[in-house]
Formats: C-alpha cells, structure tokens, sequence
C-alpha cells in the first residue's frame, strides 16, 4: 500500500487552509449572495432591454449588420415600433438610443456563446433559446458587476466598521434599493451604478496624501459608469472637483483613469454614426422628442416630477424605500460632524444634481415602470448616509423596520417586474404588491428578439419571464423558498464570520 509523501501531505493541507480561509472571507459571501439574487431572477425584455439586446445580436450574428451595432433587422416596422421604440436613426440605418457599454459589454459576453450556438446548428430565434441568451447577457452585464461592487463596496465599509454592520449596510444598498429588482433586466442603470460603487469603494482617503495611482482606478470606473449611462456625469464631475481640491497629482491621475472610457465612448460614436460627438439621443424615435425643449427633451423644472420622485406613491424613492429616510439621517451627522466632508458633498451633490436634471426631463418617469429609475444612480452615495448613524439601540431599530419595508418591496418588484401600467398612480401598491402577496409572480409576456413572430411563440410564451423557483418546478410564492433559504443560509454565515473577527 502506498503512502503519501510529506512534501505531499503538507501541499494537501496548505491548500486546504488556503481554501478555508478564502471560505472564511466575508466579501466573498456578500458577493456570492448579491449575485445568486440578482441571477435568480430573468426579467426579459420591453423597449429598452430589446433595444440593447438587438444591438449585441446584431453584432456578433452573421448577416450585413454584423460587427455593427445597427439594428434594422430587429425593426421589420420602425413606425409602429414593433419589438423596440428606443431606437435612433442615423441615415439609413437604425441604432438603440442608448449609451454604449452594456451593448460593448453584452457583445464581448455574447460572441463565444452564438459561435458555440452556431457550430451546433442552434436556431437563435427559437423562443427559449432567444430568453436563454438574454438571460446570460444580463448575467455578465447587470449581475456579475453589480455583485463585484458591492463586495468591494462591503470591504471599504468593513474598514470604517465592524464586519457585521458593515455587511448589513452593504447588503441593504442592493436588496433594500430599486438595484435589486433592475438588475434583473438590462438596464444601463444598475451597471453605471455598480461601476459608481467600485469608484467609491476605491476613492483615497481624504487625511492621507495618496498617490495618483488610486485616482486613475477611481477615473476609469467613474469613466465606465458613464459609458453605461450619461447619467452618471454629475458623479464623474463630483469626483473630478474632489481631485482637483486635493492637488494636481490626483486630478491629473483621475483624467488618466477616465481617459481610455472616453475614448471608447466616443469611438463608438464616431465608429455608428460618424462623428464622435454625436450621441445616441440625436436621432431618436421622434414620439419622443417635443419640439418646444431644448434638444426636444429638456425645459422647465417641474415640481410634480420633483415630488413624485422623492416622497409620491408613483415613482418616489423615500416611498417605495424608505430605509433611505435613516440614510439622509446619517449624512445630516457625517454634516454637522464634518461639513467639508466629500462623501457627504459626493452623494448630496449628485442626487440633487440628477434629481434636478431629471424634473426638466419630459419623461422623468421613466415609462411603464416601478422605480425613479432614473435616480438609480445615485442610490450607493445615498446609502453611504447609514454608515454614519450613530451606534446605538435607536439606530438599528430604525435602520432595521425601514430595511425590512425595502427589502419587502424590492424583492416584491424583482419577483413580479420592474415593469407596471404607467398609468397607475401606485405602481407598488396597486400592482405590484397586491400580484406578490398572493403568489402571482412574473405575469407579463416579454419576448425578445422577434420571437413574437415565430410559429412556436404561443407553445413558449410563458418562458419569456422565469425565476429560479420554477427551474425547481415549485409554484406560487413557494417559488422564491431556495432564494430565502440560500439568503438566509448566507446571513447566518456572515454573522458567525462577524463573531468570530470579535474574539481574535
């Protein structure tokens, strides 16, 4: 009988160890389960998602439109805005209205895939097969980066705090805010923002010189934000003035960073529609555009879009996730403790910022949806606020009841549909909640592609939109148990690793 050498069994124990201490890691469990959430959940596609799905299909599929992102064959009727109305015409030709690095980002996700699909003789437009594919571009495009950012974002809080706090906090960023249920589509929103999240989780502090270095990481994740959605600029500008208030070295390291985004931008403007400066917008459906505002977009500010998108039943954030409510709190004492604290002037500047901007935008609402989608963005800064509420029996009472409400109504919206009638006053309360609490989960048709079309749509229809509970083939609300249980399994890991941390 043989016998292991010693050089062998100590190599044995070494990687064991190594595997148990990177198990021990609580980063790696923040992550996993932000990911597992996010993946649970395939909320197909509307205009918005078909409109970024087509230009990576067309990019990577053989055909006249391929290595382009232009989407004509996925338009067999422009003016009646079959399959997608987000679109931009440049000549003859159509393209999505939309910032270019989820479509950069799906194309890189997609190709190996339809080369496999292709050399099995797969047939792309097959009803299931098109929602598989979506699902696996918004996998890599919403998910994966999202769950990435918040493990780093956990591991510059667990800096500042104790490890079970700081991974409450990060865990409600995503599951008590609209990050949640929009990363189960493909949405720019929730990539931006994880991109916003790694800025932040990677931003120098603010008494120590650091070197520019640590800048050019903050410059190319806040420059990647921005390819993902133009909505991100009042961050990048933020971070910028930051920069430039701490010396030349950090400026210049954060113009480094954000230098090759840039480029990437505007050479794929340049590369669409022939000139670098010309965004995605300047063409687009003209059932959008009123001819009255500037760029047919943009006029006076309105204060029903202010209010219905902070405190109203129909888009509000403080409404619809009122664990936001304790995290204004926070910044309010971060405030009155440090007035020229830039965390505090970061996230007060580019919420007030980009609420502004959005209550002179003519579809502030954002279409048939549940959420201010449009603020997402800026959710992670306002998180920030709940890491400096003061320790105590008051603040986790409030941080707990309010993250509880959030966390109830995000999952609700991710398991019924960041889609709703836009019609309806309270999207949440009216619609989503009401399908949720009685085990209606997923109820809209949402084709991608123009599975519409084929003859085996009707036979398929019902796997438009699916979560991990009907892969288990459970019904009702018993199709989000192996979510709970893995979530819940994944917090009780997480508070014996916090335990543990207290008595070394």
């Amino acid at each position: 009988m043989s016998e292991s050498s010693p050089t062998s069994s100590t190599a044995n124990h070494g990687r064991g160890s190594a595997l148990l201490a990177l198990l021990r890691r609580p980063e790696l469990w923040v992550g996993a389960l932000v990911f597992v959430a996010g993946a649970y959940f395939h909320g197909s596609g509307s205009w918005n998602q078909n409109a970024r799905l087509d230009a990576i299909f067309a990019f990577a599929e053989p055909g006249p439109n391929q290595w382009t992102f232009r989407i004509d064959d996925f338009l067999p009727r422009p003016d009646k805005n079959f399959n997608t109305g987000d679109w931009a015409r440049f000549g003859e030709h159509y393209y999505a209205n939309k910032a270019p690095g989820t479509l950069l980002l799906g194309a890189l996700a997609y190709l190996p895939l339809q080369r496999l699909e292709a050399a099995l003789g797969v047939d792309l437009d097959s009803p299931p097969i098109a929602s598989l594919n979506a699902y696996w571009i918004n996998l890599w495009v919403s998910v994966l980066p999202i769950s990435v950012a918040v493990a780093m974002w956990f591991r510059r809080l667990s800096t500042q705090l104790p490890t079970g706090r700081a991974s409450g906090i990060a865990l409600i960023a995503f599951f008590g805010t609209a990050l949640f249920p929009y990363s189960t589509q493909l949405w720019g929103h929730t990539t931006a923002a994880a991109f916003i999240m790694m800025a932040v989780s990677v931003l120098p502090g603010m008494t120590a010189r650091e070197d520019a270095h640590a800048w050019t990481k903050v410059g190319v994740f806040a420059g990647a934000a921005v390819c993902c959605d133009f909505l991100a600029v009042p961050f990048v500008m933020g971070v910028a003035i930051v920069a430039a208030l701490r010396g030349r070295r950090e400026f210049a390291g954060i113009c480094i960073g954000g230098a090759g985004p840039a480029i990437v931008l505007l050479g794929y403007q340049w590369y669409s529609f022939g000139n670098p400066f010309a965004l995605p917008t300047s063409g687009m459906n003209r059932s959008f555009v009123d001819e009255e505002r500037v760029l047919g977009m943009f006029g006076g500010l309105e204060p029903e879009a202010l209010w219905q998108s902070t405190f109203g039943t129909y888009r509000g954030l403080f409404f619809q996730m009122p664990v936001l409510l304790p995290a204004l709190v926070g910044l309010a004492v971060l405030g009155k403790r440090q007035r020229a604290a830039p965390a505090l002037w970061l996230a007060v500047g580019v919420f007030t910022a980009n609420l502004l901007w959005l209550a002179t935008f003519n579809g502030w609402h954002g279409g048939a949806t549940v959420c201010a989608r449009y603020l997402i963005v800026a959710l992670p800064l306002l998180v920030t606020g709940l890491a400096e509420l003061p320790p105590g029996p008051l603040s986790r009472w409030l941080v707990s009841i309010t993250a509880a409400a959030s966390i109830l109504n995000m999952l609700a919206v991710a398991a019924v549909s960041p889609l709703a009638p836009d019609q309806l006053a309270n999207p949440l309360f009216n619609e989503t909640l009401p399908r949720f609490l009685s085990g209606e989960l997923h109820p809209y048709v949402l084709p991608v592609r123009l599975t519409r079309l084929h003859p085996d749509f009707e036979q398929w229809s019902g796997v438009t939109v699916w979560n991990g509970g009907d892969v288990f083939g459970l019904s009702g609300a018993w199709r989000l148990a192996p979510l709970v249980l893995f979530a819940s399994g994944c917090v009780v890991l997480l508070r014996r690793i916090a335990r543990s941390q207290q008595h070394d």
